[in-house]
């Protein structure tokens, strides 16, 4: 979605959630794919929400991202804010190169850990030079990996988190947007608010102590 489409679209509607635009492709498919009962029980969840215990942060958007980041969620942060690790897993991409004054598709700086079960998470639109962990590095849940920002398609200082199926081949951004492996999969977050179905934007979460 390009910045002037998101703005357009804040202006009809206020819960867009446009304010913190995602790395997803101009030309991707949108729509829905809410499917409550995908989601994990959220106690026995493997992921905690991104961000240090005791912080607070309000999520811009979540389902609105359609198809196939559906189950994506925006977190709205302060460029520096800490981003942690939400599971453990292994380091298998990292691009700290861009500006946050750039907001062109692909320039978004991040960072993508692998988890045992074969999934991938990312943290997308981190600050320059912001990440605190390098390809190969083993990341335990919780420990810091870098510093939130707005590089790359965004509009306003924000993490985007999402959870794919299996890694894509080669760096980001990674072939047509109908590959499997940018099929993202619900997440529950076991150390914040109950919530059944996902997070719900507009909402703040506040990250509690386990």
């Amino acid at each position: 979605m390009t910045r002037l489409l998101c703005s357009l679209l804040l202006l009809a509607a206020a819960m867009s959630g446009c304010d913190a635009a995602s790395p997803t492709a101009p030309d991707a498919p949108q729509g829905s794919v809410l499917d409550c009962g995908r989601f994990t029980a959220q106690t026995s969840s493997a992921y905690i929400l991104p961000y240090p215990v005791g912080q607070a942060a309000t999520v811009s958007r979540t389902f609105e991202h359609g198809p196939p980041q559906g189950y994506a969620v925006d977190f709205l942060r302060p460029i520096g804010s800490l981003v942690v690790a939400a599971r453990a897993g292994l380091v298998v991409e990292v691009d700290e190169r861009w500006s946050d004054a750039d907001h062109a598709f692909g320039h978004e700086n991040h960072v993508f850990i692998a988890h045992d079960d074969g999934t991938v998470a990312r943290y997308f639109h981190l600050t320059q030079a912001g990440a605190d962990v390098a390809v190969g590095e083993r990341v335990a849940q919780g420990q810091s990996i870098g510093r939130s920002g707005d590089s790359g398609n965004s509009t306003s200082p924000h993490l985007h988190f999402d959870v794919v199926e299996r890694p894509c081949e080669g760096p980001w951004p990674q072939g047509p947007y109908s590959d499997a492996c940018h099929n993202t999969v619900p997440v529950s977050f076991r150390n914040t608010r109950p919530h059944t179905c996902g997070l719900t934007s507009g909402v703040a979460y506040t990250a509690l102590p386990q």
